[in-house]
């Protein structure tokens, strides 16, 4: 079995899925390709811009805080050589033969030709921002799939744990669905319910949903054969799709005592 990880870099619940995946298939992933942007097809600036302008600085001044905290600690981490600590990146137990790639600076055409040429049977888009063309799609023997951190066909779209909270939702949860034209709309092969409790935080709910969503995966991958025929179509009636949050919608955040982070959780 080949497998091939469409992926954010230095992105920590991508980081917390990918590694539980390499204790489990590594001889079987050979290909990991990441993307940097904050949003697809901006550079950086352009796209820290866009989030100051729809989301305002309190929402970016603390996600930017937790970016920095996260990079400090896998600094660390990686100089005291704690290999079992969540800041380790995947890129220290990765085996050498894995290449890891940039989206954001090959050549389309040369990536997608990469891609062929490992004949991945499974392409996993694990906290991938950039749309997946039909290209890349069909470059998969079996499936190509998208693990989402919501229960679909519910919080499509972009921060769906934010949107949730932001919502007073009872529950989150993973879906892990077959990657279709439209955004997040493909049949869903696995889904899993997580309880959102009083102290949660966004950070503790994407936590939880990143160790969830590795259970997930190593579920389908060890019994995809029994799984695979059995999809679930989305009910399109009671979809909702969610963009980049709103400057409105994060005071609503804020009013409520909600909270992107507390720092004992992450220390």
């Amino acid at each position: 079995m080949n497998i091939v990880i469409l992926t954010s870099k230095n992105h920590f619940y991508a980081n917390i899925i990918i590694k539980k995946l390499l204790e489990s298939f590594s001889n079987q992933i050979n290909l990991i390709i990441e993307d940097d942007s904050l949003v697809p097809g901006k550079s950086k600036s352009n796209g820290l811009k866009i989030y100051l302008k729809k989301s305002g600085f309190y929402y970016v001044f603390f996600q930017t805080l937790k970016q920095m905290i996260f990079q400090f600690l896998f600094i660390k981490n990686k100089i005291l050589n704690n290999r079992n600590h969540n800041f380790i990146s995947y890129k220290n137990i990765i085996n050498e033969r894995i290449s890891i790639l940039n989206w954001n600076i090959l050549d389309k055409t040369e990536l997608i030709q990469k891609i062929e040429d490992k004949k991945p049977d499974f392409i996993l888009s694990i906290y991938f921002k950039p749309y997946i063309n039909q290209k890349i799609i069909g470059s998969a023997k079996i499936c190509c799939l998208n693990l989402h951190p919501a229960l679909l066909p519910k919080y499509r779209g972009v921060s769906p744990i934010f949107w949730a909270l932001a919502n007073g939702e009872n529950h989150v949860g993973v879906s892990l669905h077959k990657v279709a034209k439209d955004i997040d709309q493909g049949e869903i092969l696995l889904q899993d319910k997580i309880s959102v409790s009083l102290n949660d935080t966004e950070h503790s709910l994407y936590l939880k949903c990143s160790h969830v969503g590795a259970n997930i995966l190593i579920k389908f991958i060890k019994n995809f054969e029994n799984i695979i025929n059995n999809p679930i179509k989305q009910d399109n009636v009671k979809a909702t799709y969610f963009s980049i949050p709103t400057k409105e919608m994060v005071y609503k955040f804020r009013k409520s005592n909600k909270k992107f982070f507390n720092l004992s959780e992450i220390l």
